[in-house]
């Protein structure tokens, strides 16, 4: 059996034997099922981590010294896809933890031509609201290109779809039922996007006598594949309704004024289930992540950093980003090791670094790529052609 294939095999991941293969040496990685740092090895062959290694021991000659990094899961952000100006040819800043983006879209089209487009993992969160052809249509060639190899996983940047229903826009309760049967027909997650405002929740509720998360709760139950966007908009008592199903919930509007306290008093269940998940903006992302660093009650640290990364990937139906694990997506942010981090404090130090610090560079899907602007590093040159 091959090398990579058996160190994986636990997980069932068959990595080709042709796939480059190379190790992040005696670095500093953090332990998603311990919420610990601990001294390791990081052997990735092709988009995968291959194996985790005690330090020093692995046996592949090509890679880096990692000795002054650490290595940790990015974040996932979300916006809603932004035609790229006339001419331009740069993508939006955003932080460098962040090493996956999920856009809400209307359409394909608007994907490819978004600003929000750059280097790392980008999931198209396909709407589907009024006629749904064209969505339906779009999704149907996406899904056929990436079965035969030629988008998607292998895309550049890697490219996945999730289809997403606008629930302000539903005509009848059977629009819920057909999409939920659409999904699982194609063997996708799906999503359900609240409505934004106040207005749009109030017309919905003249139309079905309930409220959205209340007709969801009913017609959804037991859906367990299936994401609900915009829940950071609803009350204590419609988040309730929430913890009776058995989905993800997206925490994605987060404005620089909210409180997380209440937060966590309106979803608690949901982040102690892991079933919560915090995208961040890029607007408001480093405030968001200062204010989860430096204000969150120890207790609650484990439950945000899940929340930040491994949920917040499963959610925008990515189960294998999030964690540095064997068989898992080889995306990271890869930090400089800093002598004054208490790298003992486990979840602190992670939300910590992820709040104040750019990475020095990041790996998405196996490949090295450049860190943030303030990053003391560049790429080292041993990985310029991962």
């Amino acid at each position: 059996m091959d090398h990579a294939i058996a160190r994986s095999s636990d997980l069932s991941v068959r990595i080709p034997v042709h796939a480059r293969s190379w190790v992040i040496r005696q670095t500093l990685c953090f332990d998603s099922a311990g919420y610990a740092f601990r001294q390791r090895d990081i052997e990735i062959s092709g988009s995968r981590i291959s194996a985790l290694l005690p330090a020093g021991t692995s046996t592949l000659a090509d890679g880096v010294d990692g000795s002054s990094f650490v290595c940790t899961p990015g974040v996932v952000g979300i916006e809603t896809a932004m035609p790229r100006p006339r001419g331009a040819t740069s993508v939006v800043s955003r932080p460098g933890c962040v090493t996956c983006i999920a856009l809400h879209c209307t359409s394909m089209r608007e994907l490819t031509e978004s600003e929000q487009v750059g280097p790392m993992r980008t999931v198209a969160l396909l709407e589907f609201s009024g006629n749904y052809l064209e969505q339906v249509n779009g999704f149907l060639e996406w899904f056929l290109s990436a079965s035969r190899g030629r988008f998607g996983a292998q895309a550049d940047p890697p490219l996945s779809v999730m289809p997403v229903l606008a629930s302000a826009r539903l005509l009848s309760a059977s629009e819920v039922i057909e999409f939920a049967k659409f999904a699982k027909t194609m063997g996708t997650r799906i999503g359900v996007r609240l409505s934004s405002n106040a207005d749009d929740a109030l017309e919905f509720r003249s139309r079905f006598y309930c409220s959205e998360s209340a007709l969801m709760a009913y017609l959804l139950a037991h859906e367990s594949n299936l994401t609900m966007f915009n829940a950071s908009r609803i009350d204590r008592r419609e988040a309730s309704l929430l913890t009776r199903m058995n989905c993800a919930v997206s925490l994605d509007e987060l404005g620089s004024p909210h409180d997380l306290t209440d937060l966590w008093k309106a979803h608690s269940p949901l982040f102690l289930q892991a079933r919560a998940a915090l995208h961040v903006r890029t607007s408001y992302a480093q405030g968001l992540l200062s204010r989860v660093a430096g204000g969150t009650p120890s207790s609650r640290l484990d439950r945000y950093a899940d929340a930040l990364t491994r949920s917040a990937a499963l959610a925008v139906g990515l189960s294998d980003v999030g964690v540095l694990a064997p068989g898992m997506k080889a995306d990271f942010c890869v930090f400089d090791r800093d002598r004054g981090d208490d790298y003992g404090a486990g979840s602190a130090t992670l939300l910590s670094l992820l709040a104040t610090r750019e990475p020095a560079f990041t790996v998405v899907d196996g490949r090295a790529l450049g860190g943030g602007a303030t990053a003391s590093a560049a790429v080292p040159a041993e990985l310029a052609h991962a």
